[in-house]
Parts: C-alpha cells; structure tokens; sequence
C-alpha cells in the first residue's frame, strides 16, 4: 500500500481513482469566480428571485440611520472639540431662519436618530415572547 491509499483510509477503490484522476488545480487554472460563472447558477442568496418582507426593509433603514446618527455624533464631537469655543453655536446660527432650510436641517438630524431608536424599540419588541417572529414577518 502506499502512503496516500493509508491516509485515505476506508475509501473504496474507485474513490481512490477519482481523487487520483481528478483535475489538480495550479497557479495558471481559472478563479473559483471563473469557474462559477460558467455554470451559469446565481449566487446565493440572490436578491432578484426572493422577496423581502417589510421587516427587512425596516432593518436595512435602522442600520443605515445608525450609521448615520453616528456620523452626526462624530461631526458635532469633532466641531465642538477642534472648532474652539462657541463653534458649535455658531453652526447653528449661521443657517438661514426663513424658508425650508432650518425645519429641512432639523429634520435632517432629528430623522435619523428618531427612526434608530424607534427601530430598536421595534427590535426589542420583536425579539421577547411579546411578539412571535411569524406574526413580525406578516407585518407588510
């Protein structure tokens, strides 16, 4: 017996042959990209063929907003530290008082944070026995 049909164990013989005749992969073979491309399946899970329900929408935006949200903390931390004294204020005194662009920046600010913690609110809610996940998933 030689050492590779040892290790291989209780592998029958014609699995042996298999091994031994099948196509060793080298540094000039195709990429396993290549290789899936040419068969011609979609990867998985693939979004054009699958529905997502309303819930996954929902958490998409609550980790878009909290990305967001963390944005904020991090420009105004930044401002207030490195602008000097009274940079913050005059940040916010500088915009515009008629028209659309102070409710447009409150809104602007105030969303994000808003969606977040109602998400988590949600979040937390569908996670304990207080709501089932078939009955989450029903939501639309």
């Amino acid at each position: 017996r030689t050492i590779r049909t040892r290790m291989l164990g209780r592998l029958s013989r014609a699995r042996v042959s298999a091994l031994r005749s099948a196509p060793r992969r080298g540094l000039a073979s195709e990429t396993y990209t290549e290789q899936q491309d040419k068969t011609g399946r979609p990867l998985s899970p693939h979004l054009t063929i699958y529905r997502l329900p309303m819930i996954a929408y929902s958490s998409i935006t609550v980790r878009i907003t909290g990305g967001i949200a963390y944005a904020y903390i991090v420009g105004v931390t930044a401002l207030a530290l490195f602008g000097g004294a009274g940079a913050l204020e005059q940040a916010v005194q500088s915009l515009p008082e008629g028209g659309v662009t102070l409710p447009a920046a409150k809104f602007a600010v105030s969303w994000p944070f808003v969606y977040h913690w109602l998400g988590c609110v949600r979040h937390t809610w569908c996670g304990t026995s207080l709501m089932s996940r078939q009955r989450a998933s029903q939501t639309r």
